[in-house]
């Protein structure tokens, strides 16, 4: 189902890993490659998940059905990343002491005519969340 959605929309090619190897290199050109899309769009905001392959059918076809029910493309988004105290309430919330150390992402994504779509500010244990972005 999945193979047959990426033939659909345009792949030029298909290829699955049959070996720990296979997926190696396609993981490192998947990474390599990302850097090009700088240059190609530099508006590109790429974002990475995590859906089980099993899903992935379901999971883009609600994406796009969303963004056709609200008339919106995201084009932009800036995410501004900081380490904060957990306050009290924040502390309780999360199970933890007040004061601990928490990750702060704050985020606002753009349409295509530049308006924002999303805002919102995430507070994480970094014991259970790791941030992780790739450029080039």
């Amino acid at each position: 189902e999945v193979e047959a959605a990426l033939w659909d929309t345009g792949a030029t090619g298909v290829k699955e890993a049959e070996e720990a190897s296979d997926r190696e290199r396609l993981w490192s050109g998947r990474k390599s490659a990302f850097g090009a899309f700088g240059s190609i769009a530099p508006n590109l905001y790429l974002v990475d998940g995590v859906v089980p392959r099993s899903r992935l059918a379901e999971v883009l076809a609600r994406v796009r059905q969303i963004g056709e029910q609200y008339g919106i493309t995201i084009a932009k988004a800036e995410e501004r990343v900081r380490a904060v105290s957990a306050t009290p309430d924040e502390a309780a919330l999360l199970g933890l002491e007040t004061g601990t150390p928490l990750l702060e992402i704050d985020r606002t994504s753009l349409a295509l005519d530049a308006h924002p779509v999303e805002w919102r500010v995430s507070r994480c244990n970094t014991d259970r969340h790791t941030y992780v972005a790739e450029r080039g």
